[in-house]
C-alpha cells in the first residue's frame, strides 16, 4: 500500500469539500493554500491514483477537460455555468426516460447537464 502524501490529503481535502466537481487546475489552486509547492503534475499523479482507489470519480462534459469529485454512488445531473463555466451537481433526475426514446428503443442510461448562470455570477436581471 502507498503512503499517503501531504499532497495526496490535500487534494482529497479540496475535493470533498468543494461541493462541485474541479478542473485539475481549480484543485491545484486550491489545494496551493494547504502545500504551497504542489505542483500540477504531481496533482494528476494523485487524481488517478484517488481514481484507481474508487475515491474520486471523473466528470467529462462534452469538449471539456474531465472534473474530478467525490465517488458517492449516486445518479445524478450538472449543471454548467455559462458566465463563469464552474460545474455543480444536480441532484434532481426526471426519472423514466423510456417514454422519450423511439418506439421499439430500450433506454439503459442518460446524462443530463444543465446550462445557463450560477447563483454567484447572477444572470443580469
Amino acid at each position: 500500500m502507498e503512503r499517503k502524501t501531504r499532497q495526496y490529503e490535500a487534494i482529497l481535502d479540496v475535493i470533498a469539500t468543494a461541493g462541485r466537481p474541479l478542473l485539475a487546475q481549480e484543485v491545484l489552486d486550491l489545494a496551493t493554500c494547504h502545500v504551497p509547492s504542489l505542483s500540477l503534475a504531481t496533482v494528476y499523479r494523485n487524481l488517478k491514483a484517488l481514481q484507481s482507489e474508487g475515491r474520486i470519480k471523473s466528470v467529462v462534459l462534452p469538449g471539456q477537460n474531465p472534473r474530478y469529485e467525490l465517488e458517492v454512488h449516486t445518479h445524478h445531473h450538472y449543471f454548467q455555468c455559462r458566465q463563469c463555466e464552474r460545474v455543480f451537481d444536480v441532484d434532481a433526475c426526471p426519472g423514466n426516460l423510456q417514454m422519450m426514446a423511439p418506439s421499439g428503443f430500450r433506454v439503459e442510461d442518460h446524462e443530463i447537464i444543465l446550462y445557463g448562470c450560477c447563483k454567484e455570477c447572477g444572470d443580469g436581471r
